[in-house]
């Protein structure tokens, strides 16, 4: 698809997540917003009522609930913003209907997917690519300048964690509903906001991995099946190791981590723990870090690569969405598909990203033996796995290929639990 001289056509299916997108493409310079597609016309009334409600109807934008006459409008790509299980049958249906595609995380739901995925991005020659945001974040950009000019040497060891939790906000984000795919994943499933930026700093991908989890002391009294938290332990393509922590609500803890550390053969770079965009850089034969070495990254040299235009750079305070780490996410993919840009997300980074949470769970259930990750840019990987489609979540398991949602035994959770959460949904 060729696009020369006007702005991209963009339509955004799901609009929890997605309202975040639909807010900045309608003051893109390079980008339209063209129809809005969500299974609950509630969400379009939302919208709506909000801030950006006239906006929307000044612009006539039309609203679909059915996807497949979202692809019959006049688009060029889509946002995928709807629920998990859904990202890859969405992800092939738009390619095979010519649009671009900037999928939310996870990739995928099983290796399976991963494969069919890849081979549709390749049959249709279109862009894909998955909307890591993290990637994005302040200080992953500078972690991944400082580490791609040489300064702390040879990729050693990472690690990355992603604590958030979500137990106050599980009724906002589940609407009640006991058979919402976030009742079932386990946590590894959603493992990109902690591994997919190490990736991206350091160029490499996971080649094996092994995974923990807690038991389920938490979850289960907010309707949550899987275990509260989950450790992943990867060896890397470059032989580096790496430590992922991922937790929505078993561990309590204000604010969220997404904190990341790459350490070196000639110093060692990392996050605050705090959230507060700050970096800690140390380099051989230099002083020690302190609490007071931290400091805030030059928005000018982080954001060099992504943003080329004073507008541009506006445009990214004013959408401060993690911290404008949503902003850059949404440009990087307009400027791919406008074939101004290398995607630096692309469909084999996505199933890198996406692939070893899979397989973390697959060795926690296995007494926490190691998986070979498979590299799905090799025709005999994907062979090999192209009918692996075990699953946690009944939506997206094959018949035959359900896997229980928890390591653990789960505490049996009382129906009224959800009862209780519809009831709050629909009152808010």
């Amino acid at each position: 698809m060729c696009i020369k001289n006007r702005r991209l056509r963009v339509g955004v299916l799901g609009l929890i997540r997605g309202s975040a997108f639909v807010r900045m493409l309608l003051y893109h310079p390079d980008a339209e917003l063209s129809a809005l597609c969500d299974f609950d016309p509630q969400k379009m009334e939302a919208l709506k009522r909000s801030g950006w409600g006239d906006e929307l109807a000044k612009r006539n934008v039309p609203f679909y609930r059915d996807f497949a006459r979202l692809l019959e409008h006049d688009l060029d790509a889509v946002i995928l913003a709807n629920y998990a299980p859904e990202h890859v049958p969405a992800a092939i249906q738009a390619l095979a209907a010519g649009k671009h595609v900037l999928s939310e995380v996870p990739a995928c739901s099983s290796v399976g997917e991963a494969v069919e995925l890849v081979e549709a991005v390749e049959k249709s020659g279109l862009v894909y690519m998955i909307g890591e945001n993290v990637c994005f974040y302040p200080h992953a950009l500078e972690m991944r300048r400082r580490y791609q000019a040489g300064e702390i040497g040879e990729f050693q060891h990472g690690e990355g964690e992603y604590v958030h939790d979500l137990e106050p906000v599980w009724v906002r984000v589940t609407g009640g509903n006991p058979e919402h795919w976030r009742n079932w994943r386990p946590s590894t499933f959603y493992c990109t906001h902690a591994l997919g930026p190490l990736l991206y700093i350091t160029g490499t991908r996971v080649c094996r991995v092994m995974g923990m989890e807690t038991p389920n002391r938490v979850g289960y009294r907010h309707g949550r099946r899987h275990g509260d938290s989950g450790v992943m332990l990867c060896q890397m393509s470059n032989q580096a190791t790496v430590k992922i922590l991922i937790s929505h609500g078993g561990i309590k803890r204000e604010p969220p981590s997404h904190w990341l550390c790459v350490g070196g053969t000639e110093g060692s770079i990392e996050s605050s723990r705090w959230n507060d965009d700050k970096v800690f850089f140390y380099r051989r034969g230099e002083a020690a870090v302190t609490d007071q070495s931290g400091y805030l990254p030059d928005p000018d040299l982080i954001y060099k690569e992504e943003i080329d235009r004073p507008e541009m750079m506006e445009l990214a305070y004013r959408f401060k969405s993690h911290g404008a780490a949503d902003f850059l996410t949404l440009n990087h993919f307009i400027q791919v598909a406008l074939g101004r840009r290398e995607n630096q997300l692309d469909v084999y980074r996505a199933v890198d990203m996406s692939l070893p949470g899979l397989l973390a769970y697959r060795s926690a259930l296995n007494g926490n033996i190691p998986y070979e990750v498979p590299d799905l840019r090799l025709q005999e990987n994907r062979d090999k796995w192209r009918d692996d489609f075990w699953c946690t979540d009944p939506k997206a398991a094959h018949p035959g290929q359900l896997l229980p949602p928890c390591s653990f035994p789960v505490p049996d959770i009382d129906p009224e639990i959800y009862r209780r959460q519809e009831e709050e949904a629909k009152s808010k």
